[in-house]
C-alpha cells in the first residue's frame, strides 16, 4: 500500500506508530530517521553512532544501512515501512524491497508521481496499484499542517 499525505500533516507520527508496533522503518537519511524516533519518544541524545544502534535496535533504518545489513546476514523484515516512497521505483529502494524477501510493504510519500509516466506506472505496481490517498492539501491547510 502507497500512502499519500502532504508534507507536514503526520507522516512522520504514522512511522511512529509503526516502529512502536514492530515494523521496521527505513528513511532516507538519519535527519528524518531522527524525527521519526522524536515522535516514537525514542531518544535522540548522543552522538551519530549511538543514535544509529539505538534507532536500529528499534527498527528505524536509514536506506544504506538497511541494504548493507540485508546484504550480509541479516534478517530480513516481515514488516517494511518506507519513508519518501516515491524513491521507491529507484535501484536502491528496489533492491532493499528485494532483499527484504517479500515484506508486507507501506510507503509514505507526499508524491505519487514520478518523472515519467512509466516511472510512476512502476511505482504503482511496485506497491500493486493500492495508492491511498490520507489527506489532500486542501484539507491539510484547511487544518493548518502546513
Amino acid at each position: 500500500m502507497l500512502l499519500r499525505a502532504p508534507t507536514g500533516s503526520g507522516k512522520s507520527t504514522i512511522e511512529a506508530l509503526l516502529v512502536r508496533d514492530g515494523w521496521v522503518v527505513v528513511a532516507p537519511n538519519m535527519d528524518i530517521c531522527e524525527g521519526i524516533a522524536r515522535a516514537a519518544r525514542i531518544s535522540t541524545e548522543g552522538s551519530e553512532a549511538v543514535k544509529r544502534k539505538r534507532y536500529e535496535s528499534r527498527g528505524l533504518w536509514t536506506y544504506k544501512r538497511l541494504h548493507t545489513y540485508l546484504s550480509g546476514s541479516g534478517t530480513p523484515p516481515t514488516k517494511l515501512a518506507i519513508d519518501e516512497a516515491h524513491h521507491s521505483s529507484c535501484d536502491t529502494t528496489a533492491q532493499l524491497i528485494a532483499l527484504a524477501r517479500d515484506p508486507t510493504l507501506v510507503g509514505l510519500t507526499a508524491t505519487t508521481w514520478r518523472g515519467t509516466p512509466q516511472e510512476t506506472q512502476a511505482l504503482h505496481d511496485l506497491y500493486h496499484g493500492n495508492v491511498q490517498v490520507l489527506l489532500t492539501l486542501r484539507e491539510s491547510l484547511d487544518r493548518g499542517d502546513t
